[in-house]
């Protein structure tokens, strides 16, 4: 396909495929976590619905967990459930 069916107005070029890594920098920064701190985490609702906050726990009940701070007006992905409103390129 060389031309998307979703267009917006002005857009007639050709369709020109891209990786993300191109557009995007990722941000990565793990929390070192403190046994007695206190973290508040957040989850990540499916279908495009936003993030919520979860109640604070101490360092000591994350366990193992990595957990990493989230970057202000960052673009936050959960991988967990990827599978949901999946792309599949069928032609």
């Amino acid at each position: 396909m060389r031309k998307p069916k979703l267009r917006f107005a002005g857009f007639e070029d050709e369709w020109k495929p891209f990786q993300i890594k191109n557009v995007l920098r990722k941000v990565s920064r793990p929390v070192d976590v403190v046994s007695s701190g206190e973290y508040r985490q957040i989850g990540i609702r499916s279908h495009g619905k936003g993030i919520f906050h979860k109640a604070p726990v101490t360092g000591a009940s994350l366990g193992d967990k990595r957990v990493f701070w989230v970057e202000p007006n960052a673009l936050v992905v959960n991988i967990v459930f990827a599978w949901e409103h999946a792309y599949s390129d069928r032609s």
